[in-house]
């Protein structure tokens, strides 16, 4: 732990927490600015290298070694963030999105995953053809299916 202006980071509790969250809901997951208690490890990290901007999204990275002095520099442009009354502003040292977008965002990145990992096993992508499925639930019910 390391202590600033009397901010506490906690690296190795918000490394965890981040990871955590990326095992319980792949490909990735959305961190509200206004909610979570490891934002200020998140900014810093990402000014030290690493987390790197991809797109839509911030990417895991392994930067080059660090120096006190580039940790130290991290720390103080977050605190500067602050404004009149004290409040720290984490989406200035950040690229942010409307919530929505995010989520949105993060399906489609789920929808592309399923979808690449269904072509690389050597499936071919299913393609439902309902109106046979509903005359096969049919005809097993003993009924047939009447269309106009």
């Amino acid at each position: 732990m390391n202590c600033l202006f009397g901010y506490v980071a906690d690296f190795e509790f918000a490394a965890a927490d981040l990871f955590k969250r990326l095992e319980l809901t792949s490909p990735g997951f959305v961190l509200w600015l206004g909610e979570h208690e490891i934002v200020g490890e998140f900014v810093i990290m990402t000014q030290l290298g690493f987390f790197t901007w991809e797109g839509d999204h911030y990417r895991i990275a392994i930067p080059d070694p660090l120096t006190l002095e580039q940790v130290q520099s991290a720390a103080l442009r977050y605190m500067a963030s602050k404004d009149n009354e004290y409040f720290l502003h984490p989406e200035t040292l950040l690229r942010t999105m409307p919530i929505g977008d995010a989520r949105r965002a993060l399906q489609r990145k789920e929808a592309a995953r399923i979808a690449s990992r269904e072509v690389q096993e050597g499936d071919e992508p299913k393609v439902i053809d309902f109106a046979a499925a509903k005359a096969k639930r049919a005809a097993a019910a003993g009924s047939l299916p009447i269309s106009p």
